[in-house]
């Protein structure tokens, strides 16, 4: 059976005043991530702090690394913050080997 490539990856977003928080469930790469990096620019738009819950993220590739990079870069021009929450341990050697791990906090 062939795998939906819109349906890799689900993305879910709460917002509470300037917070806004977006879980991601799947896998964030080459086939999921324009469409999230389009989701996350959104939700950015009002938010003073942003939270990526990568708790239920399985995969992120390099174009995935790129999205969230975009992220990172609207929330400071406007003196924002981007915290990553809940990564598990795949992804946050993902962050580790590419450097991006002094680029976001992380819970």
């Amino acid at each position: 059976m062939k795998e939906d490539n819109n349906m890799a990856l689900s993305v879910e977003t709460y917002k509470n005043g300037t917070d806004c928080e977006q879980k991601l469930i799947g896998r964030l790469d080459t086939t999921t991530a324009q469409d999230a990096q389009n989701q996350m620019l959104q939700a950015a738009e009002d938010a003073e702090n942003f939270t990526l819950n990568f708790e239920e993220l399985e995969y992120i590739s390099s174009a995935g690394l790129r999205a969230v990079k975009m992220l990172r870069t609207a929330m400071k021009k406007k003196g924002g913050n981007v915290r990553i929450k809940g990564a598990n341990q795949d992804v946050m050697e993902v962050f580790d080997v590419t450097g991006f791990v002094n680029l976001f906090e992380f819970d």
